[in-house]
């Protein structure tokens, strides 16, 4: 894993391996650093800062022209003399610090969706900063279970806002800056999608301008792997969010190597590859058949570090690991376009928590406070997207790259929101775009209704052929047909996954020793399925690993 830890006002000692490290009176700052997209990382030292970036800048070459600036640090000092919340400017996924030695104020950031990880905790007069959660429990020494967090993430599959299953260490959240001198300790937010008003209700202007907007943006992350010398990688499956991306990027002269991972032969399989092979596009399959990732508990759990499930991007770490890709760079993808584009809005009145994964523990959730969000979509945007969905992002860091999509983008984002809830229900503006400005993308299958995306009305029947379809497949034993992860058709079917499951339950159940959690933890896995079964090894194996106490 790669990133900052930062020690503020601290006389212990403490190293971290393989890092470079700067230090300054009782403060340590530590860099791991990846070993692409260099130019777009720093960590230096000048007379009056230290200055930490990691990630990846999608507008860097933009900023520099802008403002007649050719080295890195300097351009960093100049923004932050104009604005102090110069990072607000970046587009990508990156986080960092910028430690001024004259006052002494720390302030750290990450992306707008919070994609890059950065763990804060206070202890006595010092405060630890890391990427790894690990890291600061070994600072902190002693740890106790948040006992919330945990049933939080039993019932949404992650955690509601910036907590973690470690008491009193928090997440920065996206949009988020901790600000540390010697006598204050803040986070603050330097962007908030709350404040975005949903007015728009043009949705010929409204289509006109995604589209625009989408172009620049596919144009601003193809052309930073070009800047490298990197070959196009996508990720490219049977939905739309995904082949916008590709066939975009096509369309504008962009060859990309797609690649695909799921069941074989399932809709994303077929659907997938037949775009590659019509755009000429080089074509990749990852086969998931042999159910292999649900045993790869510990690797995903240090890339997670707790906060998600661990199944949740598994399939995608298995991919990366057995996808040759040394020649790529960035990961194209379309990650939240459904999502941001009608997904989460609902069509009756609101319903905050539709997205919970399960329900059997629901009960003993605590309160929610939803009304310091402005909307259902705002709810589900920071505590489902940006918390859970975006899960893909710390997996590819973990493999040295970054994800990107168009629909990432904070002003896209914001975009999406400032349109009426009415034209986004059931995808409705979504389906307007592409049909009328992209409808080469209309050609081919969409995999979530069986049809092809050119008519509204296939929405809503595909809510009862969807069921009846899954449901035949179902009583013929035939789950591995209704998903790319048939996640309980593999469980049922495969022994080794099931004894891995009931072998790892069984080794770490007696680290939890609070009886009434213990025995709601017992109950989710016996009587749950696989994703919830997940969320219990998720859990125990987090507290195994970070020492907690629960």
């Amino acid at each position: 894993m790669y990133g900052f830890t930062i020690i503020y006002n601290s006389t212990s000692k403490f190293s971290i391996e393989n890092s470079k490290s700067i230090s300054y009176k009782n403060h340590s700052f530590f860099y791991e650093q990846s070993s692409k997209f260099l130019n777009d990382k720093i960590f230096t030292e000048t007379p009056d800062f230290i200055i930490g970036i990691d990630g990846v800048i999608l507008n860097l070459s933009q900023l520099k022209k802008q403002h007649n600036i050719i080295d890195y640090t300097a351009l960093i000092i100049h923004l932050f003399d104009l604005d102090k919340q110069f990072f607000k400017q970046f587009k990508g996924d990156f986080s960092g610090f910028i430690f001024n030695k004259n006052t002494e104020e720390l302030i750290c950031f990450t992306n707008h969706i919070g994609s890059q990880k950065l763990f804060y905790s206070q202890l006595d007069s010092s405060t630890i900063v890391s990427h790894r959660l690990e890291t600061v429990t070994q600072f902190r020494k002693e740890n106790r279970l948040n006992v919330v967090a945990a049933y939080e993430l039993m019932t949404f599959g992650g955690m509601i806002e910036n907590k973690t299953l470690a008491t009193d260490v928090y997440r920065l959240l996206g949009g988020e800056q901790l600000t540390v001198t010697p006598t204050s300790f803040k986070v603050s937010k330097y962007l908030d999608f709350n404040f975005v008003k949903a007015t728009d209700t043009d949705s010929k202007k409204a289509i006109q301008k995604l589209d625009e907007l989408f172009t620049s943006l596919i144009t601003l992350e193809y052309e930073k792997d070009k800047e490298y010398g990197y070959e196009h990688f996508a990720t490219l499956s049977g939905g739309l969010d995904s082949r916008m991306n590709v066939m975009a990027a096509n369309r504008m002269g962009y060859q990309t190597h797609n690649f695909c991972f799921s069941q074989s032969n399932y809709d994303d399989h077929k659907i997938a590859e037949q775009i590659s092979n019509d755009l000429n596009n080089k074509f990749s399959f990852i086969s998931l058949d042999n159910a292999e990732y649900l045993t790869q508990l510990d690797e995903n759990i240090e890339i997670y570090d707790g906060l998600i499930f661990y199944l949740a991007s598994a399939h995608y770490n298995y991919t990366l690991n057995n996808l040759d890709r040394e020649k790529s760079g960035l990961i194209h993808t379309g990650q939240i376009g459904d999502a941001i584009l009608g997904g989460f809005v609902s069509l009756s009145k609101p319903n905050y928590f539709s997205s919970m994964m399960s329900k059997k523990l629901e009960h003993k959730l605590a309160p929610i406070d939803t009304s310091k969000y402005a909307s259902e979509e705002t709810f589900k945007l920071y505590n489902r997207l940006f918390n859970v969905t975006t899960a893909g992002c710390y997996v590819s860091s973990h493999h040295q790259s970054y994800i990107v999509a168009p629909f990432l983008d904070p002003e896209f984002i914001a975009l999406c929101l400032s349109l009426h809830p009415n034209l986004k229900k059931e995808g409705k503006i979504y389906l307007e775009w592409i049909n009328k400005l992209r409808p080469e993308v209309a050609k081919y299958k969409w995999e979530k209704t069986g049809f092809r995306p050119d008519a509204q009305w296939k929405n809503k029947l595909s809510q009862y052929s969807k069921k009846v379809k899954i449901t035949y497949y179902t009583v013929t034993n035939q789950q591995h047909k209704t998903s790319m992860n048939p996640y309980d058709y593999w469980y049922n079917n495969n022994k080794e996954v099931a004894l891995f499951f009931e072998n790892t339950f069984k080794n770490q159940i007696d680290c939890i020793s609070n009886s009434e959690l213990k025995k709601d933890v017992c109950f989710l896995f016996e009587t749950g399925n696989t994703i919830e079964k997940s969320m219990v090894l998720t859990l125990l194996s987090t507290i195994k690993k970070l020492k907690i106490k629960a």
